[in-house]
């Protein structure tokens, strides 16, 4: 197929497709959602996808960490969701509870 040579070629050295983050609510328990992002996204893009998902903002005591380190993810919202997948969590797998969730 012609599409994968239009491609940029910075893509075509790295991830050629957009990247899946999958993240569980512990909260609420139920499937995890999954957010499509491209290489090029930040953390902090993958972020709001998810609270807008969730339907609910960002609260001080919310807590969201990389399933497979155990790593806060909030300190890598700068970070691009490529970058991070290759030196942080490269599962993509995410926990979060929301400030007042938790037995």
């Amino acid at each position: 197929m012609e599409a994968n040579q239009s491609q940029p070629p910075e893509k075509q050295g790295g991830h050629d497709h957009d990247l899946v983050v999958t993240i569980h609510d512990e909260d609420a328990g139920g499937q995890p959602i999954k957010i499509e992002s491209e290489p090029a996204s930040t953390v902090g893009d993958v972020i709001e996808q998810m609270y807008a998902k969730f339907k609910t903002q960002r609260q001080d005591g919310d807590r969201l960490r990389c399933e497979e380190s155990g790593q806060d993810v909030f300190g890598h919202a700068t970070e691009h969701i490529e970058a991070y997948a290759k030196h942080q969590c490269s599962k993509l797998e995410w926990l979060f509870a929301r400030k007042t969730g938790g037995a």
